[in-house]
């Protein structure tokens, strides 16, 4: 990894005798794409704000290329920022929107016009340069926001929730170009968002925050697989649960004692030990048994259908079994859609798609 761009050390934030951001640490490369994910109230936002300035953290330092900025004012740190609400100034045009802030920084006219056009080039939107916000669509609007925060050059883009304001087609869409276009420009970001799907689609790296600290770090595929406890698993996708309250080995594998009588095999990890523990399994791994002779019977439990619903692309099948209810995500087969409530099933997940959390049930309230 490059040197850093941003670090962040011993941040803590509070409003009032309120600590929202408790010392958090952080380190952001030069070209990366992070994410801070979390749910409402988790501290994200603030800690943005810090970055960006217009926050004075209670304690800890900010530093941007190695120098320490806590006392700079948001408009000499050489951050640009896209709102929520993208906050375009309405009585001005696409093109006076960009122009305003490399003028406010004292960059010559001719610069500026040039700018100007290679950002709205980058975001392809050269032809709406006298358009007023009003005559733009959302996703427009977004991409004069970006262009906006491009246009000054920073060293450091911040986004917060920039596309919580997108209907749910243009937004898969605009994650697609948004990071092709970043990827193109080569700066780097750091996106507060609550959206896991734009999270894991997005980011080179997610922190996620929970009550003000970072519970996990990691890449997408870390912090979705190897979740660092029962918080960030359940925030980050769907899981279905079981209590596990001794295991033990079996030729490479292990074999969990639940609590609801069933056993679950899994594979040892590197970090294995005995004890109290949470089993996971994503909907996706959970497998509706369709032909009931195949397989090893390992990892099989029999249910019954407490609904279907239809999700275009797949199935969500919810299942009560052992008294406890299971979700499987499945393809949208005819087999598939042939089941009803109340017909009886077996499901069935493979050892490696267990995901095991060792002390789980001391640490977390499961």
């Amino acid at each position: 990894m490059s040197e850093p761009i941003l670090e962040l050390a011993g941040v803590s934030i509070c409003y009032g005798g309120t600590q929202v951001v408790s010392d958090v640490n952080l380190s952001v490369a030069d070209g990366e794409f992070v994410s801070l994910l979390g749910p409402s109230g988790s501290g994200k936002t603030s800690l943005l704000r810090a970055i960006a300035g217009f926050v004075t953290p209670s304690t800890g330092d900010v530093r941007l290329n190695g120098k320490r900025i806590n006392g700079v004012p948001a408009f000499r740190r050489d951050i640009g920022m896209v709102f929520q609400s993208y906050a375009l100034f309405p009585h001005m045009t696409v093109e006076q929107n960009l122009s305003f802030g490399p003028r406010m920084l004292g960059v010559p006219k001719e610069q500026i016009r040039r700018r100007v056009d290679e950002a709205l080039d980058h975001v392809r939107l050269t032809g709406l340069k006298d358009r007023y916000p009003k005559d733009l669509s959302g996703g427009q609007q977004q991409r004069v926001a970006i262009a906006r925060a491009l246009a000054v050059r920073p060293a450091l883009l911040l986004m917060d929730e920039p596309m919580s304001n997108l209907d749910e087609r243009l937004r898969a869409q605009m994650r697609i170009d948004l990071i092709a276009l970043l990827r193109h420009v080569g700066i780097t970001t750091v996106c507060v968002t609550h959206n896991q799907q734009e999270a894991l689609a997005m980011s080179d790296r997610i922190f996620v925050m929970v009550d003000g600290r970072i519970r996990q770090s990691g890449t997408p595929l870390d912090v979705y697989r190897r979740p660092a406890d029962r918080c960030v698993a359940d925030f980050v996708g769907d899981i279905n649960v079981l209590k596990s309250a001794r295991s033990r080995h079996e030729a490479g594998r292990v074999r969990f004692e639940t609590t609801l009588g069933v056993h679950v095999i899994g594979v040892p990890a590197d970090d294995h030990r005995d004890g109290p523990s949470l089993l996971l399994i994503r909907p996706e791994d959970v497998e509706i048994v369709l032909d009931a002779c195949s397989g090893d019977g390992a990892n099989e439990i029999d249910g019954v259908i407490a609904g279907c619903a239809y999700m275009g692309s797949h199935l969500e099948i919810h299942v009560t079994a052992c008294a406890q209810a299971f979700v499987a995500r499945v393809p949208a087969t005819e087999a598939h859609r042939a089941l009803r409530a109340q017909d009886a099933v077996r499901l069935r997940w493979r050892p490696e798609s267990v995901i095991c959390l060792f002390d789980a049930i001391a640490q977390v309230n499961a």
